[in-house]
């Protein structure tokens, strides 16, 4: 996977390798025409949360294989810096995503109001299936330039899956420097995940609802309020307060309703 690593440190979502697969099936025909303006050659130009970097960490902690950890190390912080730099569209140190296949989630209903998906009609649903591949295809357009494509500000969402995956992986590269003992970047990955978790606190929080939201649109920020598994990721952070845990706890999971 992270042979696979572009040079300013993006992960890509997916790369093809058509001689693994030479005679697709009709399915996988159909699902080649409509995402292949995602692609650069046979690489996306989308991204995924990096949870192969919390893998990493449990993996370690069973092998102990020092050196498989440093030659991943660098790496991994520079898949951290794409993500909260080249990413950082609201200027908050978040990480946004320009797609919903980036959020892992896909086609959440999330995201419905962002994309304004109407299932009042009976397209509602299969128009999902033509609007994901136009946002490529209009992203394909802008040269898949990131200052353009913010600019645009079609499908910007500092997305909760998105975050708080990140904050929890930072916090795993944080881990992962004490363990070696390089004490100053431990206390460097764990000071920006502390600081990760108190700005979603002041953004996304929602005081009332007692839970996280993601927001989107860069000119006129809003939450997006429809509860899913996203709201409840934040629990993943080791900074967050008691207090806040417990509410999405009392409130949200163990709730029948």
């Amino acid at each position: 996977l992270l042979l696979q690593q572009k040079p300013d440190g993006r992960v890509p979502h997916e790369v093809q390798f058509p001689e693994v697969n030479p005679h697709p099936d009709l399915y996988h025909k159909l699902g080649n025409i409509l995402s292949k303006d995602q692609f650069q050659g046979q690489v996306s130009v989308q991204v995924d949360p990096p949870s192969f970097i919390i893998s990493a960490e449990k993996i370690y902690q069973n092998t102990q294989d020092r050196a498989w950890l440093l030659r991943l190390l660098p790496r991994f912080e520079n898949a951290i810096k794409y993500l909260t730099v080249m990413r950082d569209f609201f200027k908050t140190g978040l990480p946004c995503i320009i797609h919903p296949w980036e959020s892992g989630t896909d086609s959440s209903p999330a995201y419905d109001q962002i994309i304004k998906l109407d299932y009042s009609n009976p397209l509602g649903g299969p128009q999902r299936m033509f609007l994901y591949p136009q946002m490529f295809t209009r992203q394909k357009k802008l040269g898949y330039d990131l200052q353009k494509i913010a600019d645009a500000n079609e499908f910007i969402v500092e997305d909760m899956n998105m975050i708080a995956i990140t904050i929890r992986a930072i916090i795993s590269v944080s881990r992962l420097f004490d363990q070696i003992g390089d004490k100053q970047k431990a206390e460097q990955y764990r000071n920006q995940a502390r600081q990760m978790t108190e700005t979603i606190q002041k953004i996304h929080w929602d005081d009332s609802d007692g839970l996280f939201w993601s927001r989107y649109d860069l000119k006129a920020p809003k939450l997006a309020k429809r509860t899913t598994c996203a709201s409840l990721l934040p629990l993943m952070s080791e900074h967050l307060p008691k207090d806040k845990a417990e509410r999405i706890v009392k409130e949200h999971i163990t709730n029948p309703q």
